[in-house]
């Protein structure tokens, strides 16, 4: 049961993980602009456990922070963890920025 921590530059290509690992996704996210990272679409088998964002530690007004979803690999599968950079009100066709993270999971 490993804790595989992935960021915006890991985000291409595959991750290999096993049932019972949690991905830990970090992404960059500025509150301040109303935008905030949000999961568009995951598969069955992995499960949201924990979504949080921690604040810059740049005294700089409008300093991004961190955004870190904990997502535990429940069973065996491949397919694509989905996020979008969106202000919550506007539609999906509105973000600011997407990331895909394909998974396999065995």
């Amino acid at each position: 049961m490993a804790e595989i921590v992935l960021r915006r530059a890991t985000s291409d290509g595959v991750v290999s993980a096993k049932p019972g690992d949690t991905l830990v996704v970090e992404l960059e996210e500025n509150l301040s602009t109303g935008y905030s990272w949000q999961i568009a679409s995951q598969p069955s088998w992995c499960d949201l456990i924990a979504s949080e964002h921690s604040p810059a530690t740049s005294d700089l007004m409008g300093a991004s922070g961190i955004h870190r979803f904990r997502l535990l690999i429940s069973d065996v599968g491949a397919g694509a963890i989905e996020l979008s950079y969106r202000r919550p009100w506007e539609s999906l066709e509105a973000e600011s920025d997407h990331v895909s993270i394909q998974v396999d999971a065995r």
